[in-house]
């Protein structure tokens, strides 16, 4: 099952109970997890990125491909 037709279930499920207590436990778990999602940067974690861009497009810092990226951290395991 998508994620699309997840959601539409859920709306239909949710749109045909009438417990406002089991509505609101709901509405809190649901919100909870958007607040998981809206995680931001600071302004000094911005920065350091923008820093890194900088290095990383000037060919001043090192790059990796996935692949080799898997490689190391399975050779690490």
């Amino acid at each position: 099952m998508t994620t699309f037709s997840l959601k539409k279930n859920i709306q239909q499920v949710v749109d045909s109970i009438e417990d406002k207590d089991f509505l609101q436990a709901v509405l809190t778990i649901v919100s909870d997890k958007r607040k998981e999602q809206d995680y931001k940067l600071t302004p000094e974690q911005l920065s350091i990125l923008d820093e890194r861009e900088k290095k990383h497009l000037a060919g001043k810092s090192k790059s990796y491909k996935l692949s080799e990226l898997k490689k190391a951290l399975s050779a690490r395991g």
